[in-house]
């Protein structure tokens, strides 16, 4: 029996994701691979991983392997459209508008205006 808990990368592009595998069963100890089984190893957990399908297996001291597969998503891209600028109509003033369009990643979102 197999198991596979993935944590899904919060920001688009990093390499902030995780695949978990919980397997028993088999005979002796179990090694875990992310990559087809090119490269296994003894420990249940991958780190640092970016977005995409990873080709699980799982394989015990015989040789006999089961495979699955895991995938890691991310939030799209942070895009800022600026819809609408509109000048101050004295030096000095007040009265300029920026009104803007926020799309992708994880809302809510949040401001920081500065004049700098």
């Amino acid at each position: 029996m197999t198991n596979i808990a993935t944590q899904d990368i919060t920001c688009f592009g990093d390499s902030t994701g995780s695949i978990t595998i919980f397997a028993n069963g088999g005979s002796g100890s179990l090694e875990h691979s992310i990559d087809s089984g090119s490269t296994y190893q003894t420990s249940n957990t991958f780190t640092n991983l970016p977005a995409g399908t990873y080709n699980v297996s799982i394989r015990d001291s015989n040789g006999c392997a089961v495979y699955q597969t895991a995938t890691i998503d991310q939030p799209s891209e942070l895009n800022i459209t600026a819809a609408t600028i509109k000048d101050v109509s004295c030096n000095g003033g007040k009265d300029g508008e920026i009104d803007i369009t926020v799309t992708g990643s994880t809302p809510p979102y949040s401001f920081n205006w500065s004049t700098n």
